[in-house]
């Protein structure tokens, strides 16, 4: 085998390897993205399950019924 031949090979492999490092990477972007959005998603419903609370405290404070609030356990 030539030289020129062994370096082509060789230059062959390293392209598969950084393609394989490539779409390995890529994977795990697009996985990353999913839990990413999954965890914005948890969060807006969280905060729109905050501001009922809140705006429910307001308003028993407001009618003073401050008897009517949920003790912290």
């Amino acid at each position: 085998m030539s030289l020129v031949s062994s370096d082509s090979e060789g230059e062959q492999n390293e392209l598969r390897n950084l393609q394989e490092k490539l779409e390995s990477t890529m994977k795990l972007v697009t996985n990353l993205s999913g839990q990413l959005s999954e965890l914005k998603d948890q969060a807006g419903v969280k905060r729109k399950e905050l501001q009922k609370k809140f705006k429910l405290v307001s308003v028993f404070v407001q009618i003073g019924r401050t008897e009517l609030l949920p003790t912290a356990k």
